[in-house]
């Protein structure tokens, strides 16, 4: 060890400068790889032909009101619609 001007100890590294690059590198280089991966993976898009259906006036002792909204993915990865609620 070697005390620096604060007279505490400086620890050395137990390996070099040229060592701590390569794994510097190495680790860059995963990071790297595993965005560039996530990227290719592909992602859903979503598109819906008519977002929104005026239903007009509801009268609640009436019949139920349907409406179908038709929904298309797009993309490159399955569409996985968890929940829907009504507005």
């Amino acid at each position: 060890m070697v005390e620096s001007i604060f007279n505490t100890p400086v620890v050395k590294p137990a390996c070099g400068v040229k060592t701590m690059r390569r794994i510097s590198l190495i680790g860059f280089f995963l990071l790297l790889a595993s965005m560039l991966s996530y990227a290719q993976s592909g992602k859903p898009n979503m598109i819906i032909d008519q977002a929104v259906y005026d239903a007009g006036e509801v009268i609640r002792t009436g019949p139920p009101i349907e409406h179908v909204f038709r929904v298309k993915n797009t993309g490159n990865a399955d569409l996985t619609i968890l929940e829907v609620k009504p507005g």
